[in-house]
């Protein structure tokens, strides 16, 4: 089993894949990020696993996360032997006490 950690910035999509063994959460086994999700930006995905680095541009889209979400599925169900995903954990900076 393993967590899926996502950080949504406003341009990029970075991601870890952590896989837990006796309670423990262990260091990411798959990680990246999807760059250039501006408006009018050049997306692409960079990302690593089983020591192999992987780099490839993505075509411009109108809705850039919505497009980098699928890719990140398409890259989850593309790799043999992963860990299945038992919860997604996403970052959220606070606001202070009104937000």
């Amino acid at each position: 089993m393993a967590i899926l950690a996502v950080n949504a910035g406003s341009s990029t999509l970075k991601f870890a894949l952590h896989p837990r063994a006796a309670g423990k959460v262990l260091p990411g086994v798959l990680t990246g990020s999807i760059q250039g999700l501006e408006a009018g930006g050049a997306p692409s995905l960079r990302w690593s696993f089983a020591g192999l680095e992987h780099h490839q541009a993505m075509p411009a889209a109108e809705d850039s996360f919505a497009q980098a979400l699928a890719t990140l599925r398409d890259v989850l169900t593309g790799q043999a032997g992963l860990p299945a995903i038992e919860a997604v954990a996403h970052r959220v900076v606070h606001g202070g006490r009104d937000f």
